[in-house]
């Protein structure tokens, strides 16, 4: 019975790592955009983060080694652009929002839009093949998420649905 078990087994073995390599791997910038788009109302700086995070598990450990390098600076390359237009379009002042939102709301701004950060990842970490470190890309995906969260202050009073 033993014998039979592992035969089968080793049968099995070329299938399931020959199949692997031949599957394309999903664009982690469409995949993104999609999970995104299903944040909206009290969950959506929720989704938001929980996308993020798993963009990066996807770039990180759901490629294999040689594809990880390229994902990973897609990610970080989407991240920055959509910062920087999300950014550019928001108004200095939120409308029909409340003063001390109102001064949240600029400080936040100000800060993105400068480029300030807390100097977690300074100097900028980079590894030997030139793949952004785990610390930049979060910074760049936080970067983003925090965009999108002033947009939906922006807009939070006319119910618009924000671009990734």
């Amino acid at each position: 019975m033993k014998k039979h078990l592992l035969a089968v087994l080793l049968l099995l073995l070329p299938i399931s790592s020959t199949a692997e390599p031949d599957k394309e791997p999903l664009d982690v910038q469409e995949w993104l955009i999609g999970c995104v788009g299903l944040s909206n109302g009290n969950i959506a700086m929720s989704m938001d983060i929980n996308c993020v995070a798993l963009a990066v598990d996807y770039c990180t450990m759901g490629r294999l080694v040689p594809q990880r390098s390229a994902c990973t600076t897609d990610l970080v390359s989407f991240f920055v652009s959509r910062s920087n237009i999300i950014l550019a379009g928001l108004p200095d002042i939120p409308p029909n929002v409340s003063t001390v939102k109102t001064r949240l709301y600029q400080s936040r701004l100000e800060r993105l839009r400068t480029n300030e950060v807390d100097g977690a990842c300074l100097p900028p970490e980079v590894s030997v093949n030139g793949t952004p470190g785990i610390c930049h890309i979060a910074e760049a995906g936080l970067r983003w998420i925090e965009a999108r969260s002033l947009a939906r202050v922006a807009i939070e009073q006319n119910n618009e649905v924000i671009n990734p």
